[in-house]
């Protein structure tokens, strides 16, 4: 939960940092030595030395963790565990070992950003830090699942400047389901690859992005705007049909309006043993997921394009978004993208969703595959109504 933004030199010869004092912790942006609350550090970044590293350091500490002599500057009706000790112990104001001071910006805690609140108006903003602390609550956590006073507009974004070194070397798989909503766009494009499935659009950026590196379709796919990608980044799912029936399924009117020697083809695994790999997380047998290969149904796009990405790129997780209907749950077939003409006969025909899902929930599961959770603009609204409150009435 800390994210280096801009070079950090005092890091680079620690012990000339605490060469005088043996510890150093960054101060708070409103740091004054009078003021016990103020001249208290967060435990997230300190540089010890080794005269500290002793077993009467250690007895000493143990000493006040078991009795602390004074309530917590922090929060004075509970304790902080380590970071209260440490507080304590190296508080030369007050009786304790010295410690060097370190500029803010060195552990510069999210609530720092909060320029509404006047503790925080003296301090720079997030994207002038040299090290961010994401305390509490943590940005890779799903927003439906957090406190709604982390969900204020300051925090998301501290979260954002987080976010864009996290995802920058990984891989997001973007569907067509309802669940793409807005502001999703900037965060799609924070990421290294993005790969988008069949009849793709961008028109509303906004929620899509506008960042396109591959995408996976399928000889049926309707039309999508290739023309920024390469033979190489069209990989094309062919169920094992041959050359001259994928042209003229592509060529028919309502297709993509490519053919076969303008895309990739994929290879075999993606309609064969990936269709057994989803059939044993659907709690199949062993022989009767392998039975499961030769039978007409086959994997949805979305779930040959997550598999890809799985394959071809070594970082984890992977993300997703926009595959409602693959997460289960009360998801009705035949609407998971808005006005798709796709029938719930025809998904049921070609398709066994159960085990489509079961395979994403499994690699959910492993840490392999994260949904990317999104904020929208509604819950923020209603984060900062919530905090403006509490700051009033508290």
């Amino acid at each position: 939960d800390m994210s280096v933004q801009k070079p950090v030199p005092y890091l680079l010869a620690p012990s000339l940092l605490i060469r005088d004092t043996g510890f150093a912790a960054a101060q708070r942006c409103d740091y004054s030595s009078q003021d016990d609350s103020k001249r208290y550090f967060n435990a997230g970044l300190y540089v010890v030395g080794t005269r500290h590293l002793t077993g009467s350091t250690y007895a000493s500490l143990m000493a006040i963790a078991m009795s602390p002599p004074r309530a917590s500057a922090y929060e004075p009706k509970r304790w902080s565990a380590d970071q209260d000790v440490l507080n304590i112990y190296f508080d030369p104001w007050r009786g304790g070992r010295n410690r060097t001071v370190l500029p803010y910006d060195y552990n510069y805690i999210k609530r720092f950003h909060n320029w509404g609140h006047p503790r925080y108006r003296s301090c720079l903003r997030v994207w002038d830090a040299r090290m961010v602390h994401i305390v509490g609550q943590k940005p890779w956590l799903e927003y439906a699942k957090r406190w709604k006073t982390d969900m204020q507009r300051y925090i998301i974004e501290v979260e954002d400047e987080w976010k864009r070194v996290h995802f920058a070397d990984k891989t997001v798989v973007i569907g067509g389901g309802p669940s793409v909503t807005a502001p999703a766009g900037m965060y799609i494009d924070m990421f290294s690859r993005v790969v988008r499935v069949n009849d793709f659009n961008l028109r509303d950026t906004n929620t899509t992005g506008r960042k396109t590196t591959d995408v996976i379709i399928h000889q049926a796919s309707r039309k999508a705007d290739f023309s920024g990608l390469t033979r190489e980044h069209i990989h094309l799912s062919s169920f094992g049909m041959n050359e001259s029936s994928i042209n003229a399924r592509m060529q028919e009117p309502t297709g993509c309006g490519l053919n076969a020697s303008q895309l990739t083809r994929l290879p075999p695994y993606y309609h064969t043993t990936l269709k057994q790999e989803m059939a044993s997380a659907a709690g199949m047998a062993h022989n009767d997921a392998v039975r499961a290969v030769s039978t007409p149904a086959h994997p949805l796009t979305g779930t040959i394009a997550v598999a890809w990405a799985l394959r071809t790129t070594p970082v984890r997780p992977v993300y997703f978004l926009g595959f409602d209907m693959m997460l289960g749950g009360s998801y009705e077939h035949g609407r998971q993208q808005l006005g798709s003409k796709v029938s719930k006969n025809s998904l049921l025909k070609f398709h066994r969703i159960k085990h489509d899902q079961a395979y994403l929930h499994k690699l959910q599961e492993a840490g392999q595959l994260q949904l990317l959770s999104v904020p929208t603009p509604a819950t923020v609204r209603a984060a900062e109504i919530r905090g403006n409150h509490k700051s009033k009435t508290g």
